[in-house]
């Protein structure tokens, strides 16, 4: 097995909200978003999906080859919402980079009938940029002077 440090790595990440009226839409939307050259990056893509991934609908199977052949892994296998009688796996996240996501688990609360992702990536963050501005205070300025020029 071959590990590489990543602790270089940028990635992008994606936030998902697929509204439960569009549900079916949702492999057609994810071919589209997986042809940008953007995703073709290290990538984590985390989010309420409304695609149960604790069923074996078709939608599902099709959803999860379409993820697959790009490379992509779903990690979540904890119910993410419960509500009533119901528990589902609907909050995903998906990476595909192994080794890109170092940890996860699912954090119960009593916020949302959906339960949170917590995560950490595998990379630090990219050093910060720093600029100067030069700036002039006005504040002493004698206006009285300034008219006399």
């Amino acid at each position: 097995m071959l590990f590489r440090s990543m602790a270089h790595l940028r990635f992008c990440l994606v936030l998902v909200y697929n509204p439960p009226s569009v549900a079916s839409k949702l492999k057609s939307n994810f071919e589209q978003l997986l042809k940008a050259k953007v995703l073709r990056k290290p990538t984590i893509m985390v989010g309420d999906f409304n695609l149960d991934w604790s069923t074996n609908s078709v939608l599902k199977e099709s959803f999860e080859t379409l993820m697959s052949l790009n490379q992509y892994s779903q990690l979540v296998t904890e119910y993410t919402r419960c509500f009533k009688n119901s528990s589902t796996i609907i909050d995903l996240l998906f990476t595909n980079i192994q080794n890109l996501v170092s940890e996860h688990h699912v954090i119960k609360t009593n916020i949302s009938d959906h339960f949170a992702i917590n995560l950490q990536a595998n990379c630090k963050p990219p050093n910060p940029v720093f600029s100067f501005i030069t700036k002039r205070d006005f504040h002493k300025l004698n206006f009285s002077n300034l008219q006399n020029l």
